[in-house]
């Protein structure tokens, strides 16, 4: 049975750097093309998390900041607030539900007006957000920009700080 990497264990082998994100190994663990002492630790992913891998198990490095510097795993996610998955820099970092995680992303590739919660609609523009399984519709307006404002607006109101504008 794998145990999780205690707050201990990871100040045995890792130094974190709170200001640019990175962890750096502090013991030489020259195994299987690992890197060692005094060089940066793990590596990117597919979908763009850095992870490490202490003892034989996979951790991503965000999850490891934070046990780094409050002394636990969170209780359920950490959200990057500016959406940058690789950016573990402390101030970065939020413990988040999942919902709460799901608020913070960018605009969807596919958006046509380049602004979120904003759809073309006959000879203008209307806005929607979704928050906790409703939709609300927002109205119908003459620009893409008066149509996201009123997002933002609504978006302030239904998801306070994980409100994220698409910007």
């Amino acid at each position: 049975m794998t145990t999780d990497v205690t707050q201990e264990r990871l100040k045995e082998v890792l130094k974190y750097d709170p200001i640019t994100g990175e962890f750096t190994w502090t013991v030489n663990i020259m195994c299987m093309g690992a890197k060692g002492l005094g060089e940066r630790a793990g590596g990117t992913d597919e979908r763009g998390y850095r992870r490490i891998r202490i003892d034989g198990k996979l951790y991503k490095e965000h999850r490891l900041a934070w046990l780094y510097m409050v002394g636990t795993f969170p209780k359920d996610q950490i959200d990057h607030t500016n959406c940058i998955k690789g950016d573990n820099r402390f101030k970065n970092l939020r413990e988040a539900t999942c919902r709460q995680n799901s608020m913070n992303r960018k605009i969807r590739k596919n958006n046509a007006t380049g602004l979120k919660g904003v759809s073309a609609k006959n000879q203008g523009f209307q806005a929607q957000i979704g928050h906790e399984n409703k939709v609300y519709y927002l109205g119908v307006f003459p620009t893409k920009e008066t149509a996201h404002q009123a997002y933002c607006k609504k978006a302030t109101e239904l998801q306070g700080e994980f409100a994220n504008f698409g910007e």
